[in-house]
């Protein structure tokens, strides 16, 4: 019964997160964070023979993050500031452009996919495609299209 109860606790939490980020609009981090915390306190509570108190729930959460910051931090940080120089500077823009000539016009979902190739490792431990792609729709939305 424990298993499909956890089961269905992950199931829920991932529909919960999919509903926060993209209907209401709230940022990942904050969303996964208060996930991870309830989800241990729905747990604990449920089954109080686990031993899973709040304020273990708390220091879980708090060292794996810390655990994730002291291997990543660096190349997330690092990661982020690629990505808004690239969006700062246009540079993604361009890139996407040059992609664009090479493959042409008819494929475009394939530059767009191309633009995220040379930003995949950064990409993997941070959020450099996201920063420098979010503003390309808006900016080459007749280019693309």
């Amino acid at each position: 019964m424990q298993t499909f109860f956890l089961f269905a606790l992950i199931i829920a939490s991932v529909g919960l997160m999919v509903i926060a980020i993209s209907k209401w609009k709230i940022h990942p981090f904050i969303v996964m964070t208060v996930i991870a915390l309830l989800v241990g306190l729905i747990w604990g509570a449920v089954y109080p023979e686990s031993e899973l108190t709040p304020a273990k729930v708390v220091n879980s959460v708090k060292s794996g993050f810390g655990d994730i910051m002291t291997s990543i931090g660096i190349v997330i940080l690092c990661g982020t500031i690629i990505g808004t120089i690239l969006e700062k500077t246009g540079a993604a823009l361009t890139m996407a452009n040059a992609i664009l000539k090479l493959v042409g016009k008819k494929r475009s979902v394939v530059a767009m996919g191309a633009m995220g190739l040379p930003e995949y490792r950064a990409k993997w431990y941070g959020e450099t495609e996201e920063v420098a792609a979010s503003k390309l729709p808006d900016q080459s939305a007749g280019v693309l299209m």
